[in-house]
Order: C-alpha cells, then sequence, then structure tokens
C-alpha cells in the first residue's frame, strides 16, 4: 500500500499488515496515521466526508459573521 504525507508529499510503500497504524514519513518526519481500508468501509467514510463539509461550511459563516460584525461597528464608530 501507497500512503502519502499530507505535509511534504513524500510517497512510501507501506506493508498492508501496518494498516491502521502510525509511522514517521523518512522525508519530514511527521507522523502518519496508514489508512484501514477494512475499518473505513464499516464506518461508512461517506458519513466523515459530510461532517468536514459542515464543518467547513460552519466555519466559513462564522468567518462571514465576523468580518460583518467588524464592518458594522468600524461603520457605527465613525471610523473610515
Amino acid at each position: 500500500m501507497i500512503v502519502e504525507c499530507p505535509a511534504c508529499k513524500a510517497r512510501t510503500n507501506v506493508p498492508a499488515d501496518k494498516a491502521g497504524k502510525r509511522f514517521r514519513c523518512r522525508k519530514c518526519s511527521w507522523v502518519i496515521q496508514i489508512p484501514n481500508p477494512e475499518a473505513a468501509n464499516k464506518t461508512g467514510g461517506e458519513e466523515g466526508s459530510r461532517a468536514t463539509v459542515w464543518i467547513v461550511v460552519g466555519v466559513l459563516a462564522l468567518a462571514g459573521l465576523a468580518v460583518g460584525l467588524f464592518f458594522l461597528i468600524r461603520s457605527l464608530s465613525g471610523t473610515n
């Protein structure tokens, strides 16, 4: 199984029996969780990606509110 480091994008060939364990990238020393394909099938990987999308949507909505409040307070205080 080939695993790609999310930090430096280095690809490493890892034995299939190491699935679910962690290892350190040889290039950048980032700790990588080796995916376990069997566990992803049991838990339903699609539900996890939906949750991630909703988290991103929520963060963007909060950021939009913060920016809106910033400009509202700025306009009410009379500062240009």
